[in-house]
């Protein structure tokens, strides 16, 4: 076959394989609607890749026929994308080898190194790509290796703070928040203070004491709200601090009243149960690029919102 150019088509011009070739049965590969708008979301934020896997493409009278890419059509159709570009394979490819590309451009030669995958990549990254491992043992058990080793402290270097008591507030967005501690040279890691549960009581106290010195102090109507929980669902550091917070204060806490639907750090999804009372504080137990508090408080824009974090790492 001699070399083929990239050659930019209309979507109008463009058909899915519908099994409309002679010889060539229809595509064999589906998608869910859930991996669809990963796809979809994969291409919105990174439509160059587009330019670096084109459609291949077969010509059949003033249509092309997709060989190799029908769900990136799909996608690129759902996005409102005019055009594509593709490799052209030539009309005079026996068909035999048309179905052969067909079925070696959707193969997957190679195998996954879970262990790589699960240590050395981030989790948001991998699920954002489109890669699937909710059904892979051997990932899931590099999950749980990488878990304990993070709970015997293998990762307890970074971020630290001497949880000296250092109330600040920081314009950031339209509400702004509350600090409580600073990231410091030295002190504790961040993963030793979550790891020691009477730290819970301690972000709780100084809470209690930053809501004071705001002058507010009749909390009928109010409710604590953490920020969504993205790996790991179980009862964590937030959660007690909230709790706590909430017997010190006399008002009630919500626990997963915002979920994720994604783990995307920087591009987050959230939705929401909208509670009962009009008044919020929302706490989170560090801060760092502020966007998990953005998104959050994009749900709450209709309530009256206090933002209080434990540790300023932003």
């Amino acid at each position: 076959m001699e070399i083929v150019n990239t050659e930019i088509i209309p979507l109008a011009k463009i058909v899915g394989n519908r099994g409309q070739l002679k010889g060539l049965p229809r595509n064999p590969r589906t998608i869910k609607d859930e991996r669809f708008d990963l796809l979809c979301e994969s291409i919105r934020t990174q439509p160059d890749m587009l330019y670096l896997r084109e459609l291949l493409v077969y010509p059949s009278g003033s249509k092309y026929v997709v060989i190799g890419g029908n769900m990136r059509l799909k996608a690129m159709r759902h996005l409102g994308m005019a055009d594509a570009p593709c490799k052209v394979i030539p009309a005079d490819t026996p068909m035999d080898q048309v179905r052969q590309i067909l079925l070696k451009d959707n193969s997957n030669f190679g195998e996954w190194d879970t262990e790589e995958l699960a240590f050395n990549w981030d989790d948001g990254l991998i699920v954002d790509c489109g890669i699937d491992f909710d059904t892979d043992s051997d990932y899931q058990e590099q999950q749980e290796k990488k878990k304990k080793a993070w709970q015997r402290g293998k990762k307890s270097s970074g971020a630290k703070s001497d949880l000296v008591p250092h109330f600040g507030f920081h314009k950031a967005m339209e509400r702004g928040y509350l600090s409580l501690f600073n990231v410091t040279k030295d002190g504790y890691s961040i993963y030793d203070i979550k790891e020691n549960d009477d730290n819970m009581a301690v972000f709780a106290e100084n809470a209690v004491a930053c809501v004071r010195q705001l002058g507010i102090r009749h909390l009928d109507g109010w409710c604590i709200v953490s920020a969504p929980k993205r790996r790991h669902k179980e009862h964590n550091f937030a959660d007690g601090c909230c709790e706590a917070l909430a017997g010190m204060l006399g008002i009630p806490y919500h626990a997963d009243l915002i979920v994720s639907k994604n783990k995307n750090r920087v591009h987050p999804e959230f939705e929401w149960t909208p509670p009962a009372e009009r008044s919020i504080i929302f706490f989170d137990d560090i801060i760092t690029t502020g966007s998990t508090m953005l998104h959050c408080n994009a749900l709450m824009q209709d309530y009256n919102v206090v933002n209080i974090m434990g540790i300023n790492n932003h």
